[in-house]
Parts: structure tokens; sequence; C-alpha cells
């Protein structure tokens, strides 16, 4: 279990990149709203159904790093014994992050490829992630890049 939490923690990190890179002869400044939004929806689509304690350990490993977050996920299982099937069951589900990815947000794949993102872009995207209802997901998964 803690292979595949690792592995697609690296994974959600290689997506943010893939996301956020472009050649810089077709850089074009980026619309901030509009990437925050595509971000946060393709998101709910590829985890949208997770477990609600493992969404939390993929934010958890952004804000408090891989071990605290790992110790909460197994203090939560023990609290919660009769979860244990129900995480387990949605960490499989998850084990070909780039092939969800591929098959439930084509477009923004197609519409941000090589988008070449600023430091600063990236923070006001962050923000923009954070304020924004149901998206605490796509904005540990961009401050993970």
């Amino acid at each position: 279990m803690k292979k595949v939490i690792l592995t697609t923690a690296l994974m959600l990190c290689i997506i943010a990149v893939s996301f956020a890179q472009k050649s810089a002869k077709d850089a074009k400044k980026l619309n901030i709203k509009s990437f925050g939004n595509d971000m946060c929806q393709c998101m709910d689509k590829v985890f949208g159904k997770l477990h609600p304690a493992i969404k939390q350990m993929f934010i958890d490993i952004v804000e408090v790093g891989e071990d605290q977050a790992k110790t909460k996920l197994e203090k939560y299982i023990m609290e919660k014994p009769n979860e244990k099937g129900a995480i387990e069951k949605s960490i499989e589900s998850i084990e070909d992050v780039e092939k969800e990815m591929d098959a439930k947000c084509p477009e923004m794949k197609k519409k941000y490829q090589g988008l070449d993102m600023t430091n600063e872009d990236k923070a006001k995207v962050i923000e923009y992630l954070e304020k924004k209802k149901g998206c605490k997901m796509a904005a540990a998964i961009m401050k993970s890049k």
C-alpha cells in the first residue's frame, strides 16, 4: 500500500508538470481563472470518487510531507478499521493515473500541452484554486510541482 501511495503521489507531480510546460516560442499569457477551473474540473473527474481519506492524504503529502501524511492515514485506518477495505479499493482504482488523465481530461491536456507557466502564474493559479470551493486537491497538485 505504501508503494502505491508514493507512486501515485509521484504521478500527481508529473501530471502537474505536464500541464504546466510549454516551449518558450509558443508561450502565451495564461488565463489564470480558465486554467484553474479546467484543472479543478479535471482533478475532480480523475479523483472525485476517491475515498475522502485518500484525497486528504494527497493534500497532506504536499502540506506536511509524506511521513506525516502516511502516519495520519494509518491513524485514520486504526480509528476506523471498517473503512480499510474502501480505502484500499480507492487506492487500487488510481494505479494508472496517466491513463485516467488521458481518458477523462483529453481536452485539458490538448489545450495546455506544453504551456510555459511562470512561477508567478503558478502562484496565482494556486491562490485561485485554494479560494475556489472544491479545488483543494487541484491546489495541492499544483503546489507539488
